[in-house]
């Protein structure tokens, strides 16, 4: 933590990809943080009923395609529902979190608040489709905060967590007369990394006389993941695009010495009817979980009813 640095909104603005001046530091007396992907959008997560789990688990990961994979691929969040072209002129209606929505138009109409928009998409691949999805909805934020290559000051990231956690202490030491500061993340795991984060650095303004700014009443709050998936024809047609980049680096080798071609095999696993997300919604609508039971603990699996748990014999199919 550097809070002997020079912290300006000059500074802090290179963070943003808002094309937007920010507020004077003396305005703004609370911050208000919102994660975007299945916190404040409903971004699509590979489909578990068309992978294997280890291929939800390959799709996701950030080494296994030259391209970077599943949230490294603008094509699969601008694929999100039936497509940019048709979903931008209806701002992606179904696809929100809308108690989250009420809360940032809540924030923007709060003079004193700070509104930010935070992820760990890259900068250089999804900085257009993300202003242009907020935008569609009609969502303004003071900063639209992309991962970027290096951090103005030219520093790395080790992860995402690094990289939202220097930005957080730029955003605490430049807004030094903001007494509060609310941010939802879906992550629970990332909710007590930040909690934690908000915890040590208050800890640190507390015992430093000499400290920029007094400490901050931050609350991390945990939001349930709202899990969406695409439509299965485009969503494995968006993945053999994947594996045709991938494989294409790979014969021209422009992909790192390591890395091998793919291709997509079919297997059954088991016969059953897949159900529609209507009636999925419909079934989930009779479940009366525990009061005591937060809402993130709970995963719902109502999506299929099982016929056989292997490929069944066509004497069954015929039925």
């Amino acid at each position: 933590m550097n809070g002997s640095a020079v912290h300006t909104i000059t500074a802090l603005k290179r963070w943003s990809c808002a094309d937007k001046q920010l507020p004077a530091v003396e305005r703004i007396k609370s911050i208000h943080i919102y994660d975007f992907d299945n916190t404040l959008f409903s971004s699509p997560l590979p489909n578990r009923q068309v992978w294997a789990s280890g291929t939800c688990g390959q799709l996701q990961g950030q080494d296994v395609f030259h391209n970077g994979g599943w949230w490294h691929n603008p094509q699969i969040l601008a694929a999100t529902g039936q497509g940019l072209e048709v979903e931008e002129p209806r701002a992606w209606e179904g696809c929100w979190n809308e108690k989250i929505v009420d809360l940032v138009e809540l924030s923007m109409a709060e003079e004193d608040a700070l509104s930010i928009l935070l992820t760990g998409r890259s900068e250089t691949g999804f900085a257009d489709l993300i202003n242009r999805m907020v935008a569609a909805k009609g969502l303004e934020f003071d900063m639209v905060c992309l991962k970027p290559k290096v951090s103005p000051s030219g520093e790395l990231f080790s992860s995402t967590l690094a990289y939202k956690q220097a930005l957080l202490r730029d955003i605490v030491y430049t807004y030094r007369d903001a007494s509060d500061l609310r941010m939802y993340e879906d992550r629970p795991k990332h909710t007590r990394s930040f909690r934690d984060f908000f915890g040590d650095l208050n800890r640190a303004l507390s015992s430093n006389q000499n400290a920029p700014r007094s400490p901050i009443n931050a609350e991390v709050i945990q939001v349930t993941e709202q899990d969406m998936n695409m439509d299965p024809v485009s969503e494995v047609a968006q993945v053999q695009a994947m594996i045709n980049a991938h494989n294409a680096a790979v014969v021209s080798g422009t992909a790192p010495p390591r890395a091998i071609p793919y291709c997509i095999k079919r297997s059954v696993f088991f016969t059953g009817y897949l159900l529609s997300a209507p009636d999925i919604d419909r079934l989930k609508a009779l479940v009366r979980p525990p009061t005591s039971v937060p809402e993130y603990e709970i995963k719902y699996l109502a999506n299929n009813i099982l016929i056989a748990p292997r490929p069944a014999p066509r004497s069954i199919l015929d039925k």
